[in-house]
């Protein structure tokens, strides 16, 4: 049942058997190189069982799951799965690149460093800075033009507002006030126009 032979070319351990092919050690079961003794793979009772390339530790597992030296690289649609239900997803369709939520619940991004940045470019161009306990800076081709603050919002441009603008505590914008019932101006002139 279990044969061990050369070929001529090639070496063979090979279970011709009904039953497994066992290999066994108590310590390290180890494969390397014939002619360098560089490990290819070892296997540690009871602990990790490793992979390399050229000698190097690519692949542990542990008893938490598995420790990864260097990149994981997937194909285009080869996604990250994670969650039992697949719930949260990271792949590449050879176009677009996706973090997809397919869960029930929600999609949170948190951060205790500096700030949440999305950005274009490199980090070139800034697209939203969120600061945590601060403000949210909004940008358009990377130039500020909405600010959150303690006190409200500051807008850097036109506003343009396709309803009604409400300002509970009034409108102020350069010389014009309008709060409540009353709407003054501090200096110039001020046209009206009915539509």
């Amino acid at each position: 049942d279990l044969q061990i032979y050369h070929d001529g070319s090639n070496s063979y351990i090979r279970d011709a058997g009904t039953g497994d092919l066992n290999l066994r050690g108590d310590g390290y079961v180890r494969v390397q190189s014939q002619t360098s003794g560089t490990s290819l793979a070892h296997f540690h009772a009871d602990a990790e069982v490793a992979l390399y390339y050229n000698n190097s530790n690519k692949l542990v597992t542990t008893s938490t799951g598995i420790d990864v030296t260097g990149n994981v690289d997937l194909p285009d649609n080869g996604k990250l799965l994670l969650g039992t239900g697949n719930d949260l997803q990271i792949y590449h369709t050879g176009t677009e690149s996706w973090i997809q939520d397919a869960g029930s619940g929600n999609l949170y991004i948190d951060s205790n460093g500096a700030a949440i940045q999305l950005t274009s470019g490199g980090a070139a161009k800034s697209m939203i800075n969120a600061i945590p306990n601060g403000g949210v800076t909004l940008f358009h081709n990377n130039s500020s033009k909405l600010n959150t603050s303690a006190g409200g919002v500051a807008v850097t441009g036109t506003l343009t507002p396709s309803g009604v603008l409400t300002a509970n505590a009034g409108i102020a914008v350069d010389n014009f006030t309008l709060d409540g019932t009353t709407l003054a101006l501090s200096s110039g002139d001020m046209t009206l126009d009915a539509a």
